[in-house]
């Protein structure tokens, strides 16, 4: 039996129902549509013989596994209209109502007494709207789930919040739930060797175990806490009308003649009891006690009538008032949660509920970290735990009960777990209490947890978990990743944050996370500790030392937790503050346990995990800049709502600063995040690191520089626009003068370096803190696809040529935005240092070589403006329109899938009057074109090629596209131009200082070249054999003939074949005519056959000869599904067969040699007009260490077993 999918409700429900009609069967929506009038008491016919039936059966209950219209043994008339049974005893129940009645809170009380002495599972249904409920023994109850049966009746799909609450009905109703219970609680309850978590592969397993199971128990927090906010509002709503009850009892009393002295005395009456609806006591209901009057006749009657009306109204109340308690503490928890958010766009329903849910499984994670770490004196989870409370629950609880046997009691084993952990780790999780895995979750997660050993935690495991489980969007958003265990320590070494050196000194993490750096800083100082310790000789070894019988282990435990507060973070998500604090727990609980072993009750005052927005400093410091206003130590206000205040002040116990800094900051622009634009208004941030636009990484860099003590060392990743964008202007200036000064540069060769998915170039800056006038050290540099890469390679490179290299060439020659803004030039090797040094050398700007011969345009019309001239098929008057994504250098332009329509006259002005001016050319033009992005990892980001048009073949550009036309009788100059920009140099200097994705054209003509006369015949001559070149390997590829990669212009042999018009045959034919063999006890796949030699012929020749034929057929085919379609030559015309195929390899051959060789002679000439020597001409054509083929080629042979 399986669990029942939610996309079948439709078809195995709605779709099912034949309900009645005036005239004849209807289906569940048109029945829905006569009146209420008309459906009233169909509870029975409809609701109860169909609809809830047919729910059941859908869950996977069969007929025999309910009761109808039973009750219990022992108090018969309390009658639910369906009790389903697992193993004989009540696993739920069902509460049905006619489709014409609304739910109303008024049905709780009746559920309420249904379920007593049950799992309290109740599920209520007008067959309109299902709600699922679970009483408490206590008497509240917990909304579990909510579904509008009639919007999922009404949607083509399922609507995702009816998909969810449809979902957790399945997991706590379904027969296949209760049927393998048992079987998991007895997997949760077993003995096991269990899986270290050092292992690499065995985290991942880890985590995407605990992915599946927390996307469970998510779903169904995030169902409860709506189902609690909708049932909220409806039980004010009822008790809104409980008091315009109230009031309209009052005024019938007041109008029953009374005096005017009584009627005072009724209104002060009335006014004190109406407050305290719900809890009004008998002797306030006391008419005459309470208001001094003794009425008669009427009067008496009316009071009477009153007081028996307050009596039902306040009895209500009450029962309301209790099921409103535990529903309002979810709203508060949640109205107090969005309040402490960052950021509100991400206040959602489900994130708080995920967090929730998270906070769940950390609980008992926890216990098992305390059991693996021998903390606990028993286990409570694993090895016996939970397998000793389940028999307790089975053996004692269950026999003689109502309670379906495999019930864990998960809520009240929840509560011990929290007691449990609570004496361990107090830190405040109130805004998630009020959620409860049910017992299939718990025991589900338990599952998982007891497979795997949590004596040694190395990596923030806490945060991946939940970084893998929320949704990457969101994180997105925060532009913010946790950081890779790998990348952490990569970059604590490139600070030098490790060894006894580091005990007494602190570190500050920022933007701190989950606190991954702080984990790994704590391991770090950890053992620090213990060497230091061992060079003292108080241990031969760290081994030794932290052995549980070791005399100076107590010693050791409490210097570690003494110095672990020397381990800042500071943090504006509460929520990611809980989880940093938990990790740096889990770090010190082996040292906790040997004090708490001894009898010392050490506890700590605080960890040094703050929740606080690190941007928002003292006013005075925010007022204040390095080289303008400065800082007023004695203004320096306090907060004391933020426990940071004297960290970002440095004042108090923080005032020497620190002497670490390690961050992994958010990138969010401020278009991204409105709100950081107002920390750029102030002084700190505007002057010292803003110059273009704002970024939050930018600001903790600045950040950075406050914090540092001098002889400070901090490491920040960032995106790699800081080398080369205008906004990062003002940091490399910072890091570079004053008080700081660069250490390394890292530059990463791949963009998926922080995660797989994650599309972002990546940089990791250190810098040292010191005396302004200290001269400027050498710089480390480094660059790999990885850290692993990056570690095995770097050169040392004098500071000058990373900051300060820059064309030697008069700049007041180039326009303002033209001109260089001193970027830091990050390559791989010292040689690719000394050919941008020799072009820097030439005093040309290679934007003056356009004057006079072309005028550069962004392409003919806006993409967006287009869209309603946009067609989707060819026809008179309208234009192909062509991006810059396709372009290639040289290559012809492609066919267009998209038109636009030229207006049939002139409209004057627009995008109209463009397209119809493009599509009437008076004059033909010519230029060349490339496109506006490229990605930063290819080659040749310059990819120009060559366009004509005229009035009878005329296209449009898209903005994408740079369009450079030609000044009349200046086409040749111009195509030597194409040449210099498609050129190996001109492509390496321009990557060398570019950082993002645009091609600016700001970029290309700042670049150096010489003043000298460009050889323009000779570049021209080129480029008209390139172009030639490459149109033949178009027309080859669009012809079908074969397919072209860089150096090599494959044939198809099928199409030879099929041009040649010689007589075929089918593989099978061959085979069984003798013509092929294939030797015995060969491999099916056709790939094999070949190259392992197993393919012969009694034909000489014939065997090779077709085998570009065979695995044409895939690479992977096998032999005998592939022996019926393949054609060959027939073995009597192998020659000509031959000769055809010989001749087309050949073309296909010329056509790449004459395209490389044109392209080499545009190297050559460009390289001889700068100057190049033969070894700098060879860096120029090997490319930049983040071209991707030849950071893929270092990588695998760095790592062989890279697939």
């Amino acid at each position: 039996m399986h669990m029942p999918n939610v996309s079948d409700f439709q078809s195995q429900v709605l779709d099912r129902l034949t309900l009645p009609g005036p005239s004849g069967p209807l289906s569940y929506l048109d029945y829905l549509k006569l009146s209420a009038t008309d459906r009233s008491g169909d509870e029975s016919a409809v609701v109860d013989d169909q609809f809830t039936r047919l729910l059941l059966q859908w869950l996977g209950w069969e007929a025999g596994d309910w009761r109808y219209n039973s009750g219990k043994a022992s108090t018969s008339a309390l009658r639910p209209d369906f009790r389903v049974l697992a193993q004989g005893r009540t696993a739920f129940l069902v509460e049905d109502k006619s489709t014409s009645l609304d739910w109303t809170p008024a049905f709780l009380p009746q559920m309420r007494g249904y379920a007593k002495g049950t799992s309290g599972l109740v599920l209520w249904t007008n067959a309109r709207e299902v709600r699922l409920f679970r009483f408490q023994s206590s008497g509240t109850f917990i909304p579990l789930a909510v579904v509008d049966i009639e919007a999922l009746a009404q949607g083509a799909t399922l609507p995702g919040i009816q998909t969810q609450a449809l979902e957790v009905i399945v997991d706590a109703l379904a027969k296949q739930r209760y049927i393998g219970f048992q079987d998991l609680c007895d997997s949760a309850c077993a003995d096991r060797d269990r899986i270290p978590l050092d292992d690499p592969s065995a985290l991942d397993g880890y985590i995407s175990g605990a992915q599946v199971a927390l996307q469970q128990i998510g779903k169904a927090a995030t169902v409860q806490v709506r189902a609690a906010l909708d049932i909220v509002q409806e039980l004010r709503r009822t008790e809104n009308d409980l008091l315009r009850r109230f009031d309209a009892a009052s005024d019938i009393l007041l109008r029953s003649g009374w005096t005017a002295d009584n009627s005072l005395k009724l209104n002060e009456w009335i006014r004190a009891i109406r407050p305290h609806l719900g809890a009004v006591s008998q002797e306030q209901m006391n008419f005459s006690h309470q208001t001094k009057i003794k009425p008669k006749g009427p009067q008496e009657k009316a009071s009477q009538e009153f007081v028996s009306k307050l009596a039902a109204i306040d009895s209500e109340w009450r029962l309301y008032e209790i099921d409103r308690h535990l529903q309002e503490l979810i709203e508060d928890a949640y109205s107090l949660w969005t309040r402490k958010q960052p950021n509100v766009d991400l206040a959602t329903v489900e994130r708080f509920a995920d967090q929730a849910a998270y906070i769940s499984f950390v609980r008992l994670m926890l216990v098992r970290i305390l059991e693996d770490k021998s903390v606990l004196p028993v286990r409570v989870a694993s090895n016996g735990g939970f397998g000793a409370w389940v028999e307790l629950v089975q053996t004692v609880f269950v026999p003689g009960s109502d309670i379906t046997p495999g019930n864990a009691f998960g809520a009240e084993f929840i509560s011990m777990v929290v007691q449990t952990v609570s004496t361990y780790y107090s830190f405040d999780a109130k805004l998630f209490s009020w959620f409860q895995i049910d017992d299939y979750g718990l025991v589900q997660l338990l599952d998982h947890l007891n497979q795997y050993d949590f004596s040694e935690i190395t990596t923030d495991v806490i945060g991946f978990t939940y970084e893998s489980y929320i949704e990457r969007s969101s994180k997105s958003e925060k532009g913010q990743f946790l950081t890779r265990g790998g990348l952490v320590d990569f970059l604590l070494d490139s600070i030098d944050y490790e060894g006894p050196s580091v005990i007494g000194r602190r570190l500050l993490d920022h933007a701190c996370g989950s606190g991954s750096f702080l984990v790994h800083a704590a391991r770090r100082l950890r053992m620090a500790i213990a060497v230091g310790s061992v060079q003292l000789g108080k241990a031969r070894s760290t081994d030794e030392l932290m052995g549980p019988n070791h005399p100076e282990r107590r010693a050791f435990a409490k210097e570690f937790l003494k110095r672990l507060p020397d381990l800042v973070g500071l943090e504006i998500d509460p929520f990611s503050c809980y989880l940093a604090e938990l990790n740096l727990l889990i770090q010190a609980l082996d040292d906790l346990a040997v004090l708490w072993g001894t009898g010392d009750d050490l506890t700590f005052e605080h960890l040094s995990v703050f929740n606080t927005n690190s941007l928002e400093l003292p006013e005075s410091i925010l007022d204040s800049s390095i080289n303008g206003t400065p800082t007023l130590p004695s203004a320096h206000g306090a907060n004391p709502l933020d426990a940071a205040w004297s960290v970002k002040a440095l004042k108090d116990d923080w005032d020497q600063g620190f002497d670490f800094v390690a961050a992994n900051p958010p990138f969010i622009s401020s278009k991204k995040q409105p709100s950081i634009a107002d920390f750029a208004t102030r002084a700190f941030f505007r002057d010292d690191a803003l110059s273009g636009d704002t970024n939050t990484y930018l600001l903790f860099f600045r950040l950075a520089e406050h914090f540092l003590a001098d002889g400070g060392r901090a490491g920040i990743i960032s995106p790699v626009g800081l080398c080369g964008d205008e906004s990062g202007l003002a940091i490399r200036r910072l890091c570079t003068t004053g008080r700081l000064r660069l250490r390394s540069l890292t530059r990463f060769t791949s963009s998926t370096v922080l995660f797989d998915d994650v599309d972002q170039w990546t940089m990791i800056t250190t810098f040292e803190a010191g005396p302004p006038s200290r001269r400027d050290p050498d710089v480390e540099v480094r660059y790999g696809f990885n850290e692993q890469d990056a570690a095995t390679a770097s050169s040392t490179i004098p500071a000058g040529f990373i900051t300060n290299l820059e064309p030697s060439g008069d700049q007041s020659r180039l326009s303002e935005k033209v001109r260089w803004r001193n970027p830091w030039l990050l390559l791989g090797e010292t040689d690719e240092y000394d050919l941008v040094k020799a072009a820097c050398g030439q005093e040309g700007w290679l934007g003056d070589q356009f004057h006079g011969v072309g005028e550069w345009r962004q392409g003919d019309v806006n993409a967006t403006g287009a869209n309603p001239f946009r067609r989707r098929t060819a026809g008179p008057d309208r234009l192909p329109l062509l991006t810059g994504g396709t372009f290639q250098p040289w290559s012809p332009l492609r066919p267009s899938t998209e038109w636009v329509e030229a207006p049939s006259a002139d409209p004057s002005s627009g995008i109209g009057s463009q397209l119809w001016h493009l599509a009437n050319l008076q004059s033909p033009e010519c230029g060349f074109v490339m496109g506006v992005q490229q990605n930063l990892h290819v080659r040749h980001r310059l990819r120009g090629t060559w366009y004509d048009r005229d009035s009878s073949s005329s296209f449009a550009f898209t903005h994408s596209v740079w369009r450079v036309q030609s000044l009349p009788k200046q086409s040749d100059a111009l195509r030597a131009l194409l040449a210099l920009l498609n050129s190996d140099l001109v492509n390496f200097l321009f990557s060398a200082w570019s950082t993002n994705f645009n091609v600016g054209q700001a970029q290309i003509f700042r670049l150096p070249c010489p003043t000298t006369p460009l050889p323009a015949s000779d570049l021209n001559s080129a480029a008209l054999s390139a172009l030639a070149a490459r149109s033949d390997i178009e027309n080859w590829e669009l012809s079908g003939r074969g397919s072209y990669k860089p150096g090599h212009l494959s044939v198809d042999p099928e199409q030879v074949l099929s041009t040649l018009g010689i007589p075929k045959v089918s593989l099978s034919d061959a085979l069984l005519s003798g013509d092929l063999l294939v030797e015995q006890g060969s491999s099916g796949r056709i790939d094999r056959i070949i190259n392992e030699n197993r393919l012969s012929s009694t034909t000489p020749g014939y065997a090779e000869a077709v085998g570009p034929l065979l695995l044409a057929a895939g690479p992977a085919a096998q032999l005998v599904a592939a022996s019926a379609s393949v054609s060959l030559p027939r073995v009597d015309r192998l020659a000509e067969w031959d000769r055809a195929i010989n001749v087309a390899l050949e073309t296909a051959q010329g056509y790449v040699g004459a395209f490389d060789t044109a392209q080499e002679d545009v190297n050559s000439s460009v390289s001889s007009w700068y100057g190049l020597s033969a070894g700098q001409r060879a860096v120029a054509a090997r490319g930049l260490p983040w071209e991707y083929k030849r950071a893929r080629r270092r990588h695998k042979q760095l790592n062989p077993q890279t697939p």
